[in-house]
């Protein structure tokens, strides 16, 4: 298994990730962030996207989210 780095690397494998189906990967988010605190969470996950994610990200974030 390929682990995630990071600072909850040694509970996630890559390969289990793999598996999952999109609410499954929702909910170990949420497992992650009740384990390690959101801050540390959304820290790995920015870390991880490409250019492109990150703007689809805030793109659809101002879009839900700003007045």
């Amino acid at each position: 298994h390929t682990r995630l780095q990071g600072d909850w690397s040694s509970d996630v494998c890559s390969s289990d990730l793999s598996e999952l189906s999109a609410s499954e990967a929702r909910g170990t988010i949420f497992d992650l962030a009740d384990d390690f605190s959101w801050e540390t969470v959304a820290r790995e996950m920015v870390a991880r996207m490409s250019g492109d994610e990150a703007r689809e990200f805030v793109d659809d974030f101002i879009r839900y989210y700003a007045d």
